[in-house]
């Protein structure tokens, strides 16, 4: 409708005798005035004169008064039922009364809908007076009720009383939408005047303001396009409804619709005010709700109660449907509600200086599974999509931060579509990857078991050979069949470094396969290229012969010695014996080929304690030796 300014609104109120002040209450509601109706109601009253209810109807107690009239308890005679009997107050009568009943009977009478109470009869009094039969509705207004959730409770059994009102206003949208179907606007809607039953029937009541849409030509009921003057009740009403606008129609009741949802919501009327000019200016704006509205809800209202009419919802039925829309969803929308809550005490927990995992992962597990359900109830639910999005990207940047990617990588796929940050996860998985991959190659590197029958049979070949050659060539020295000479020391160290180099060879694949045993590798050849160079040493410098195999057992206590601290500390006997037959050489030479043989001997021993399982390792030697499966032996 055409904005009108607040001071052509205050003159139109006051234009239409109406007081600038409401001197009883904006809620009440406030009449058209009207024309001479003496002709139109004498009419009316004259065809129900052979009609007395009277006589067809007993009248027992009052149910109920309002302005003008008055509801009383009847029953009718030929069927015994209940019925209510609505008539005007004594002393109230007038043609503009009178003519008020009657529209509501006769607008009533058009409208069968469950929601709308029938009219069973119409007739007069023993007055003359007009009295509507009604349906006895054994019940309460819902203004009583929408506010008491211990009596809504007690009679309808409803916990939740939101969604109760919530079910009632849908049932009254569906009956007004009837009435628009019908070319009838009821221009009065309220909480007032609306009934709900014992066992929770609906009832849209009040039809006196109400007002055609096209003329049926009995000019029984007014027009719409004729109601200019101000009608309705102040509290609830559309701009239009002030008066001067000839915009009155369908989308008047889907604002007064708007305006019950918001009392609803919000627990009083959309407006309260001094002066109908103040009230009438409150209405030319959108109404503000408080946060604690849910927003669906907060939107509906506001595009029920737009104040230029064609801004509205456009049916009484879009807004039912927008409301029923809310219902289907509300429970998906208190989920993802209850599950933010989880996320920002999980945001709490994450930002504490104490870490609690297994309470982080509870915070987290209910406001995932949260999240979870009311998608799983409404899809579309972006509040609870954005929530999950959130919560799942905080644990993510925790699990970064804590140096878990493979658990950051598992959350990743319900954080939604974010290349980013699915970039930084794939980068700290692969970072981590790498360093696990490194991780694993230095645990094999260092791992004792593996090699070990490798290092084992080259250990017992060389302590053989080693222990075995000292004796013989002691044997060979003692018959004078082998001189000792600086090249003989020299020719022997070759050979024994040549014979090593064959075997390391053979076994190279195990032997270089971990640190351990690519240590032992390197100490047995810096021990031989050590003997080689003692040898030629003292063969420079022209050192008795019998003393270089002595100097030998210092080199291999050093050998020891170093293999003790990097590689196995429990080669400790071999370095003591190695060292004390170096003091034993040292003095008495001459028996330097047995300490040779029995420090090799002892070293022997020494692994072979420390690297076999005699029984899986006598087999391994068999099969190498043997050369099995036509491949030759294969290092470990």
């Amino acid at each position: 409708m055409p904005s009108l300014p607040v001071d052509d609104l205050a003159k139109t109120i006051e234009s239409q005798g109406h007081d600038a002040t409401v001197d009883r209450n904006p809620r009440l509601t406030i009449e058209p005035r009207r024309q001479d109706l003496d002709s139109l109601v004498s009419e009316a009253i004259g065809a129900l004169t052979r009609r007395s209810v009277s006589q067809r109807y007993s009248e027992l107690d009052v149910l109920g008064e309002g302005g003008m009239g008055v509801v009383r308890l009847g029953q009718q005679r030929s069927l015994e039922r209940p019925v209510a009997l609505k008539s005007l107050k004594s002393g109230l009568e007038s043609p503009s009364a009178r003519l008020k009943l009657l529209r509501e009977a006769w607008i009533t009478g058009k409208l069968e809908h469950p929601n709308i109470v029938p009219v069973h009869d119409l007739g007069i009094d023993e007055r003359g007076e007009p009295r509507i039969v009604l349906k006895r509705i054994e019940g309460a207004s819902w203004d009583s009720l929408f506010a008491n959730a211990d009596d809504v409770k007690r009679r309808f059994d409803a916990s939740d009383l939101l969604d109760w009102n919530l079910r009632v206003l849908l049932e009254v949208a569906h009956a007004l939408h009837f009435a628009h179907t019908r070319g009838i606007v009821h221009r009065d809607l309220k909480p007032e005047n609306v009934m709900i039953g014992s066992f929770g029937e609906v009832y849209v009541v009040d039809w006196g303001l109400a007002v055609a849409l096209e003329d049926d030509g009995t000019a029984r009921l007014p027009l719409a396009k004729d109601a200019l003057e101000l009608a309705g009740t102040p509290s609830y009403m559309a701009p239009e409804q002030w008066g001067g606008s000839r915009e009155v129609g369908v989308r008047t009741d889907v604002y007064l619709l708007g305006a019950t949802l918001y009392e609803i919501l919000v627990g009083a009327p959309p407006r309260d005010g001094r002066s109908l000019a103040e009230l009438a200016a409150k209405s030319l704006v959108s109404p503000a709700l408080p946060e604690s509205v849910p927003e669906p809800l907060a939107q509906i209202v506001i595009a029920a109660m737009q104040p230029r009419v064609e801004d509205r919802l456009e049916s009484a039925e879009a807004f039912r449907r927008a409301l029923s829309t809310y219902l289907s969803r509300r429970s998906s929308i208190e989920l993802a509600r209850d599950a933010i809550q989880r996320v920002e005490q999980l945001e709490a927990m994450l930002s504490a200086r104490e870490i609690d995992r297994v309470a982080i992962y509870q915070a987290f597990g209910a406001a995932r599974f949260g999240f979870l359900e009311a998608l799983r109830t409404w899809k579309d639910n972006e509040v609870a999509r954005d929530g999950l999005t959130r919560a799942v990207r905080a644990m993510i940047d925790f699990e970064l931060a804590h140096g878990d990617p493979l658990a950051a990588q598992a959350l990743l796929a319900d954080a939604g579509a974010d290349p980013v940050l699915a970039q930084r996860v794939a980068s700290a998985v692969d970072a981590h990857r790498q360093e696990q991959e490194e991780l694993r190659a230095t645990q094999r590197d260092y791992d004792p078991s593996l090699g070990r029958r490798t290092r084992w049979f080259v250990s017992v070949v060389f302590g053989t050979v080693w222990t075995i050659v000292p004796i013989g060539l002691y044997a060979l020295q003692r018959a004078d069949l082998v001189a000792s000479t600086h090249l003989g020391h020299v020719v022997t160290n070759i050979l024994l470094c040549i014979f090593g180099a064959g075997l390391f060879y053979w076994a190279r694949e195990s032997m270089t396969r971990t640190a351990i045993n690519r240590g032992i590798v390197g100490v047995m050849t810096a021990a031989i290229i050590a003997q080689i160079l003692v040898s030629v040493g003292c063969w420079i410098a022209d050192i008795p012969t019998n003393l270089v195999l002595v100097l030998y057992f210092a080199v291999w206590t050093g050998v020891a010695g170093a293999a003790v601290a990097t590689i196995e500390a429990r080669l400790w006997p071999s370095m003591v014996v190695f060292g004390a037959c170096f003091l034993a050489g040292t003095y008495a030479p001459e028996y330097r080929h047995l300490l040779a043989s029995l420090g090799n001997a002892v070293l022997a021993l020494n692994t072979t304690f420390l690297w076999s399982r005699l029984d899986e390792d006598l087999v391994e030697v068999r099969r190498r030796l043997g050369g099995e499966h036509g491949d030759g032996p294969r290092p470990r």
